[in-house]
């Protein structure tokens, strides 16, 4: 792989609630407001994580400029995702963002649920608190609190098309780390 393949990976723990609100809601906003915001169709991949998926890290996120990782008491209890969240974070310290000296990101966390519930390290990090619209059925789409959601995704693309401009170029020895 000699380029990076997407500019956002999506990580979550897969099956119930949180899948449905991603695929539901959550993507097809994004990837609107992200093509308003950068003027072109942004490349999107999903990872939702199996239960029983070990630790390793998928190869869609080691192609992927950010991760926007969609948070959960059940996001930190898969070894997945885990895994992803902590594969992201060290590639911001390897990269030396996150820091004081650089504040940009490549780790972009969603809480979906149960914040008080989260290990020290995440609760410790900055995040995108999405739990007023933690809905997933699609019915939500047609109800007037739709609308704050969708202005709650333009924020998050906000920044998001912020730290894609930050992103350091591909390198084979820093990608996934």
């Amino acid at each position: 792989m000699s380029e990076y393949r997407h500019d956002v990976y999506v990580g979550y723990a897969g099956g119930g609630h949180v899948e449905r609100w991603v695929v539901n809601h959550l993507a097809p906003e994004l990837e609107a407001w992200l093509r308003v915001l950068g003027g072109r169709v942004p490349a999107i991949a999903l990872g939702p994580a199996a239960v029983e998926a070990g630790p390793e890290i998928s190869p869609a996120l080691v192609a992927s400029r950010v991760m926007v990782a969609i948070w959960s008491p059940d996001y930190f209890a898969n070894a997945r995702c885990v895994a992803e969240w902590r594969a992201t974070a060290a590639r911001e310290a390897a990269l030396g963002m996150a820091s004081v000296d650089n504040p940009h990101t490549l780790l972009h966390p969603i809480v979906f649920a149960a914040p008080e519930r989260f290990p020290d390290a995440a609760r410790s990090r900055q995040c995108h608190d999405f739990r007023a619209f933690a809905v997933p059925h699609a019915a939500y789409r047609d109800t007037p609190e739709y609308l704050a959601f969708s202005a709650r995704v333009r924020s998050l693309s906000e920044v998001l098309a912020v730290a894609l401009s930050f992103v350091p170029e591909w390198s084979e020895g820093r990608a996934g780390q």
